[in-house]
């Protein structure tokens, strides 16, 4: 049982499979929503059987938007329903070692979005792009290596140092004067361990990234809302935050956007208690609690000649244009469902230190699920 795009209940069914060498693994699932007759899926399938290269292949279709279409006087014509599908091909190398670990992938995809109205007028005229649907393709590399180690009993990564790179291609088939731009980003995290007193190392991490797009993308960076991991607990019921890269805790998410972002952060994590005996109602079991002090800062914006056009990727000029940093604390406890589903629970606030005149400094709270890097 799911959520639906119009807040409806869906209805579907899951499942999965790996042989016992772990060569071949897939998963699929697939929810309909009754009223509107429309049905999400996914699809996917690793080959492992290579050694060090994995296969993957992959297949999915969301209804992911619903967006009102409007007259030039503000009156409703009615409403617009998105449809994605993607298809997508990679290829993946790992080579793990006991002290370090890289990793490269290659791959493909290719995505069509489709529109459908209740009323068929709101689609506008016959060539339109909303009654042709559009396709995108697009070439995608990523790479890591990483000499990050945990410890049985560490609250996160102790030592080392992780770098990353990913960079993609992506154009619309029928754009004849040809939107095909690259994306890059590019990240480092690096972790320090402190013997100080507690049942495990206290650790100051640092992270930095980086993103650049071509200028005629269009698809933006985003700045702000906090990183995380989010999980369904029960139909329809979904706490967490999604992976950012550009995350920025205490303001909201897309606070700013452009094709150029910097990101970076420094966290003191430290110990607190290790329990041994603790009871817990419905199978709850908490394990460890942890206390995090961090300062983030980040900035996303526009080449200048850019930003003074109309486009829909950059800010207005002058808006929200500067740094943004904040600083807060969370409190992370590290438990399980059943015992054998961990979660990382964290409950924090952040407020706003350095910030454009346009955008709030209240700060935030938030309770979010897994680490932030």
């Amino acid at each position: 049982i799911g959520d639906g795009r119009d807040g409806g209940a869906t209805y579907g069914v899951t499942t999965s499979g790996i042989d016992i060498l772990g060569r071949h693994s897939w998963n699929a699932s697939a929810l309909m929503q009754p009223q509107l007759r429309e049905t999400d899926a996914s699809a996917s399938y690793r080959f492992a059987g290579l050694g060090i290269q994995l296969l993957d292949l992959s297949a999915s279709q969301t209804w992911d938007g619903t967006f009102r279409a409007v007259s030039d006087s503000g009156a409703t014509l009615g409403v617009i329903a998105r449809r994605r599908r993607f298809v997508t091909g990679s290829s993946t190398w790992r080579v793990p070692r006991v002290r370090r670990s890289v990793s490269a992938t290659l791959g493909a995809q290719y995505e069509l979005r489709d529109f459908t109205s209740n009323v068929d007028s709101a689609l506008g005229a016959p060539n339109s792009l909303l009654r042709t649907g559009t396709r995108y393709g697009s070439f995608f590399a990523n790479a890591s290596v990483s000499t990050a180690r945990l410890g049985v009993r560490g609250i996160s990564v102790e030592e080392g140092f992780t770098l990353s790179g990913s960079t993609a291609y992506r154009w619309r088939e029928d754009d004849a004067l040809g939107s095909g731009a690259w994306r890059s980003i590019v990240g480092a995290r690096h972790y320090l361990p402190l013997n100080l007193p507690g049942f495990s190392r206290h650790v100051i991490a640092m992270r930095a990234a980086m993103g650049v797009a071509q200028r005629t993308s269009t698809t933006e960076f985003s700045v702000g809302g906090t990183s995380g991991q989010s999980a369904e607990l029960l139909p329809g019921v979904v706490i967490g935050d999604p992976l950012r890269t550009f995350s920025l805790r205490g303001v909201a998410p897309g606070t700013q956007r452009g094709l150029r972002a910097l990101a970076g952060g420094a966290e003191y994590r430290a110990p607190l208690v290790l329990f041994r005996r603790l009871p817990s109602p419905f199978t709850l079991f908490v394990d460890r609690m942890s206390v995090t002090l961090f300062s983030d800062a980040a900035r996303a914006w526009c080449p200048a000649a850019l930003a003074r056009s109309v486009n829909v990727v950059c800010e207005r000029p002058g808006e929200r244009d500067g740094w943004l940093a904040s600083a807060g604390a969370e409190l992370v406890v590290d438990l399980a469902v059943q015992y054998d589903t961990p979660y990382r629970l964290r409950i924090g606030a952040a407020a706003p230190y350095v910030a454009p005149r346009d955008v709030s400094r209240g700060g935030a709270f938030y309770v979010t699920l897994g680490g932030y890097f």
